[in-house]
């Protein structure tokens, strides 16, 4: 995988990537929305795997020493993620994601998205076709939405 990032961030687009250092080591880990998790050392891949569970675990061994990195979803519906690595079954480090909402953003994206559905209804009216052909602006709304600047995540150490 190429271009991966140097601080932990997150989007919908481009996944959300959590970096650690230890031991001068670079550790990224992370995933996609389709469920595809990575974990590299260095910018070399050492675990990779599909998961759908709102807990998942990757282990793995470099320079002689284990590691272990856990994914943990809190609450699916505000996206809100724990990943945590563990160093011979030491704690290292924990970050925490969370999905943050701009609300001045999303108002002018709300009249965006509503001016779009406006324009497609008068050209349908226009050209006198069947009104069912609106639900047509559906995907391309849904398309913007994943671009959105409105909505970002947040990656903050996790304290106990």
């Amino acid at each position: 995988m190429s271009d991966l990032p140097q601080e932990s961030k997150g989007s919908f687009k481009e996944g959300i990537w959590f970096v650690f250092q230890h031991l001068g080591y670079i550790i990224v880990a992370g995933g996609k929305i389709n469920g595809k998790e990575y974990v590299f050392v260095n910018d070399e891949l050492v675990s990779e795997k599909r998961s759908i569970k709102t807990n998942s675990q990757h282990e793995f061994s470099y320079d002689n020493l284990s590691y272990r990195v856990i994914f943990n979803v809190n609450n699916v519906f505000t996206n809100n993620m724990d990943c945590s690595l563990f160093c011979s079954d030491e704690i290292v480090k924990a970050l925490n994601a969370q999905l943050v909402f701009h609300p001045k953003q999303y108002s002018l994206e709300l009249f965006l998205y509503l001016s779009i559905f406006v324009i497609w209804g008068v050209v349908l009216s226009f050209f006198e076709w069947p009104f069912y052909l609106l639900l047509l602006a559906w995907p391309i709304v849904f398309l913007l939405k994943f671009k959105s600047p409105s909505i970002s995540f947040k990656i903050s150490e996790k304290h106990a």
